[in-house]
């Protein structure tokens, strides 16, 4: 019984040593992780695809169940953002990355994933090429063939344009009709300008006039709009992302120039209207925008060897820069001029269309209200088609009022309008002392008469005066006839001359609320 009792002890105290071993072994769940995984170098960039090789090095313990590369424009993407799977495991795999956009920096990660979760590895960096070489546009004009590239959501030409229809030297300029450019060439023939190293390498200066219409069909000359939407897009030092880097081309120290952007500025300078002359050719470049800053001048951006920015200035449009084309139409550009000829029920409007959008304008004219701000859907005229200017005769309008119209351009894109100009109808009254009718305005808070005062009592020669006693005269004549006197031109368009007692006495009608002002 003894030796029983004995062995029972032994065998309680191995079950409970077993229980302590037990207890104090890990589950095998506690010793796994996530795998680990390195991304490797993008290699095989192209405009659209690239290939990233990387390496899942370890499993965590537990099966790799999906592996590859995500990847976003924005950094440190995630597998929900768009991604890859290559497989499943350990080692070495590669993924081919598809659909990116030209142009475009792109940030990638490879990733891992077990039953612990998903890890990445570094964030890399990558940008895809310029559109590929047979991204190209023909001139249908001359035939000349210009690389275009993407830069956001635009199209632009990659080089200079070149259309050269005629060519004048540089002592010829006008801001009204157009001039065609080569730097240093000083002749009239296209052939010869053509066959200059300048023309080849950077293209024709253009006057504005010239630059409004010299874009190929489907392209247009950029507008304000156009140019800060890019600079926008490029931030920071845009100039520098935009100018063609090194010193080839650029003088040196073409500050900031990374052509990041794939515009590939040249410096193909400027022909002068101060003295006639070209300039700057190697240090600056200057691009017309479609808009006008006033009746003689355009807006510009430029570019230097000095600066990574966007210089944006105007310029007088005799000037002969640079253009760069770009892809697709839009609304016009169109000013409102000055309002003349006002009556009582009408006046005129003036408006200019200084450029088409690069779609034919099939309407314009102006459009006029009493609130601010008018469009078609209120009053309007139709004033022909086509760039240029034209003048709009307003109607039916109502006296002593105030109206405010602008000018309208409209094309396949949509409409455009120019500056609101405000305006008061004049107003007429009679004076009962002759009959006379005379129309008047209101200015601010005063109601002025539009027309010199014709009453005439009567009538003196010029050669006759006095400070005390009242006098009339009418301008050439030397009579005392009022009817003759009334009949001449000069009675009927300038009025009557007064002396100071006169003037004091002649206030026409105080039944009509008018006095001297």
């Amino acid at each position: 019984m003894k030796k029983i009792i004995k062995t029972s002890k032994n065998v309680l105290s191995l079950v409970a040593l077993s229980f302590v071993a037990t207890m104090c072994t890990p589950v095998q769940d506690n010793v796994l992780a996530v795998p680990s995984v390195i991304t490797g170098n993008v290699t095989n960039i192209t405009s659209t695809t690239a290939e990233c090789t990387s390496n899942v090095t370890t499993d965590g313990g537990a099966a790799v169940t999906a592996r590859g590369v995500c990847w976003s424009t924005t950094q440190i993407p995630t597998i929900l953002n768009q991604k890859i799977t290559n497989g499943t495991g350990t080692g070495t795999f590669t993924s081919n990355i598809r659909s990116l956009k030209p142009n475009t920096i792109y940030y990638v990660r490879a990733y891992a994933t077990n039953i612990k979760g998903t890890v990445y590895g570094e964030q890399t960096l990558f940008k895809t090429s310029l559109e590929d070489e047979e991204s190209t546009f023909t001139d249908l004009r001359d035939d000349n063939v210009y690389r275009i590239i993407a830069i956001g959501e635009q199209t632009w030409m990659k080089e200079n344009l070149a259309y050269l229809p005629e060519v004048s030297p540089p002592v010829a300029g006008s801001e009204t009709d157009v001039h065609y450019y080569v730097y240093d060439y000083d002749g009239t023939y296209v052939t010869a300008a053509k066959a200059t190293s300048n023309y080849s390498i950077y293209g024709v200066l253009y006057n504005w006039k010239a630059a409004l219409t010299a874009c190929p069909e489907g392209w247009r000359l950029p507008s304000n709009n156009d140019w800060e939407e890019l600079n926008n897009y490029l931030g920071t030092n845009a100039g520098g992302k935009m100018k063609e880097s090194g010193t080839i081309f650029w003088n040196s120290p073409n500050t900031g120039a990374t052509n990041e952007s794939g515009f590939s500025a040249l410096p193909g300078g400027c022909r002068l209207y101060i003295n006639n002359t070209f300039s700057d050719i190697g240090r600056a470049v200057n691009y017309w925008s479609s808009d006008e800053y006033d009746t003689n001048n355009a807006w510009v951006r430029g570019m230097e060897n000095s600066s990574a920015n966007i210089h944006t200035f105007y310029g007088m449009k005799n000037n002969g820069f640079s253009i760069r084309c770009i892809n697709g139409y839009s609304i016009p550009f169109v000013t409102t001029g000055g309002i003349t000829n006002l009556t009582t029920t009408s006046a005129d409007c003036y408006g200019h269309v200084t450029s088409d959008g690069g779609s034919a304008v099939f309407a314009r004219g102006c459009c006029w209200s009493t609130s601010k701000d008018p469009t078609i859907d209120n009053f309007k005229t139709t004033n022909g088609a086509g760039t240029g200017s034209f003048t709009s005769n307003l109607t039916n309008l109502t006296p002593n009022t105030i109206y405010y119209v602008r000018a309208y351009a409209t094309n396949s894109e949509g409409i455009a309008y120019g500056e609101v100009r405000r305006f008061t109808t004049q107003n007429t009254f009679t004076d009962d002392r002759d009959g006379n009718t005379y129309h008047y305005v209101r200015i601010g808070d005063q109601n002025w008469m539009a027309e010199n005062l014709a009453y005439l009592p009567e009538v003196y020669p010029y050669n006759v005066s006095s400070s005390t006693e009242p006098y009339y005269y009418v301008y050439g004549y030397n009579g005392t006839h009022t009817t003759a006197a009334k009949a001449t031109d000069n009675y009927s368009i300038y009025g009557v001359l007064y002396n100071y007692t006169a003037a004091m006495a002649s206030d026409a009608g105080t039944s009509n609320n008018t006095s001297l002002i």
